[in-house]
């Protein structure tokens, strides 16, 4: 069997999905300690230009609630197409992307410790502070609050 006839088989496709899930999983916990709150994009400027449009006005306003469409009409993209092409080229889903993205931004506020936690969730765009807790403990390892906790000892 070959490489495409391994990648055509869903077992198959689903281990790539969730080794990129795994690995932008541990990139973010990487940045924990580090001030960098960025994810970097400027190599898809000339790698795939529209997603570089795509999450450079993601980056811009990562507060809003954003959609699939709102995404894809950025670029005059079919959704469904977006969708795929984005998760081919990035590693995860728009979605995914923004959510980790939202998270490498509310570490700095978490860090300052001049917001509640709730505000954070909130100021990073997350809809509810139980969605926001839930994909930090997911994402970290450890509450939010905990993480507050243990940076400002």
């Amino acid at each position: 069997m070959t490489l495409e006839e391994d990648y055509q088989q869903p077992m198959f496709r689903l281990f790539l999905e969730n080794s990129y899930t795994q690995l932008a999983i541990l990139l973010l916990k990487h940045t924990i300690h580090t001030n960098n709150h960025q994810l970097p994009t400027e190599h898809y400027q000339t790698v795939a230009p529209a997603i570089y449009k795509v999450t450079s006005s993601l980056k811009e306003a990562y507060q809003s609630p954003w959609t699939l469409k709102d995404m894809a009409t950025i670029i005059d993209w079919d959704v469904y197409y977006f969708s795929h092409y984005f998760k081919e080229i990035v590693g995860v889903s728009p979605y995914s992307w923004l959510q980790i993205y939202r998270l490498q931004r509310s570490l700095f506020s978490l860090k300052q410790n001049d917001t509640t936690i709730l505000d954070t969730a909130l100021n990073a765009g997350f809809s509810s502070i139980a969605v926001y807790n839930r994909l930090f403990k997911r994402v970290y390892g450890i509450s939010p609050r905990t993480f507050r906790n243990n940076f400002t000892k």
